[in-house]
């Protein structure tokens, strides 16, 4: 068994090898256990968190990552990007997530040269390096650097030091980008993400944690990560509220809750015929 109390020091350690270094931030348990230890190897004068702003992103993460920045004492700058300009990203396709990891981490690159830092980091962990992920790809060729991953911090341990260290934000799972709520091949537009934003937003208003709600047109599809929170979800009088929530809030003319609950990127599962 890994010790939590040495890994958070090797860590501290190999940040402090940096000399001072920008991270992109959004607020998740990665990002938060990168940006406390950097600027406890660094100090607060030389680490800088950037977090990014997209209309693909939650207007909620926003407000996430300043509050988390400000947690761990860490200066915050936003990078505003409007992916609509980037055909590549908004037409959907099989290699959308490479376009715009690419696009998004290149600009908050120049950001941090911008506020003088050579070095930037991002949270990738050893699980996340797990596959052939084409956002991965897209990172490395911008050259992000990524500790967690270097350092052999699997997700596990990132949560075992985060709560060792009583960090913020320890138990919460990444909101990812509102497009992964798409069937690939489906154009994103603005409307669509305003449509799955207010979506989730308004479950969760509900007391319902790590929602995801996938866009089939005119069909909304929740997905709730604990059996606990499907079988609430499918009582009568909840189920009755969330369909009036979306249909009124979010303009969905159709709200189903699928009951084998969260997997990740289960759009892209999907036969033709059910799209």
């Amino acid at each position: 068994m890994k010790n939590a109390s040495s890994m958070r020091d090797k860590l501290v350690n190999h940040l402090a090898s940096y000399g001072g270094a920008a991270i992109a931030f959004n607020g998740d348990v990665d990002s938060i256990l990168v940006a406390a230890c950097l600027v406890e190897a660094v100090g607060s004068d030389k680490a800088l968190a950037i977090t990014v702003v997209t209309d693909m992103h939650p207007v909620r993460e926003r407000k996430l990552a300043a509050d988390m920045a400000a947690a761990v004492g860490i200066r915050q700058v936003e990078c505003p990007v409007d992916v609509f300009a980037y055909p590549d990203i908004i037409s959907n396709g099989s290699k959308r997530c490479y376009y715009c990891k690419k696009t998004l981490f290149t600009a908050m690159k120049n950001t941090a040269r911008q506020e003088g830092f050579d070095v930037f980091l991002d949270g990738t962990d050893l699980d996340d390096t797990a596959g052939n992920r084409a956002g991965l790809k897209a990172i490395r060729e911008a050259g992000v650097q990524s500790p967690l991953a270097d350092m052999k911090f699997s997700k596990e341990d990132v949560r075992e030091v985060s709560q060792l260290m009583g960090l913020p934000g320890s138990l919460r799972n990444p909101l990812a980008c509102l497009a992964t709520r798409l069937p690939a091949g489906k154009p994103i537009t603005r409307g669509k993400m305003v449509q799955i934003d207010r979506a989730e937003d308004a479950i969760e208003a509900m007391g319902f944690v790590n929602v995801r709600v996938r866009h089939h047109g005119d069909l909304a599809r929740i997905e709730l990560r604990h059996a606990e929170e499907i079988a609430r979800a499918a009582t009568p009088d909840v189920a009755a509220e969330i369909a009036k929530q979306l249909r009124e809030k979010c303009r969905f003319n159709f709200v189903t809750l699928d009951m084998e609950g969260y997997r990740r990127s289960s759009v892209l599962a999907l036969p033709k015929e059910v799209e």
